[in-house]
């Protein structure tokens, strides 16, 4: 019993220095992320507003006046700044980072 309280106090210091050091990588990946949502262009979120409201490319393209491959070119390109994997994921990302706020 004496060893086992010896060996677990001498882990203390280890995984006291582990947790720290997943907080701190958890809190780099959540900056890291807010800056990636700094950098989707206003022209790529008037496009992720009008996906979540449940528009198509085509329709999408006609409201903004652009091309539909336009269209699909801010899609791609706000979902590589967001490292998200299609759309569902993006729109997603989008409305849990705030990025679908009118003044956003």
């Amino acid at each position: 019993m004496r060893q086992q309280a010896s060996i677990d106090e001498s882990l203390r210091p280890l995984s006291t220095s582990v947790i720290s050091s997943a907080i701190e990588q958890d809190e780099a990946m959540q900056e890291a992320e807010l800056s990636e949502v700094a950098t989707v262009t206003a022209r790529e979120r008037d496009v992720l507003h009008l996906m979540a409201d449940g528009h198509s490319g085509k329709q999408i393209a006609r409201a903004l006046g652009i091309a539909p491959c336009t269209v699909e070119r801010h899609i791609e390109n706000a979902r590589l700044k967001t490292r998200t994997r299609n759309r569902s994921h993006l729109v997603a990302y989008a409305a849990r980072n705030g990025l679908l706020e009118r003044n956003a």
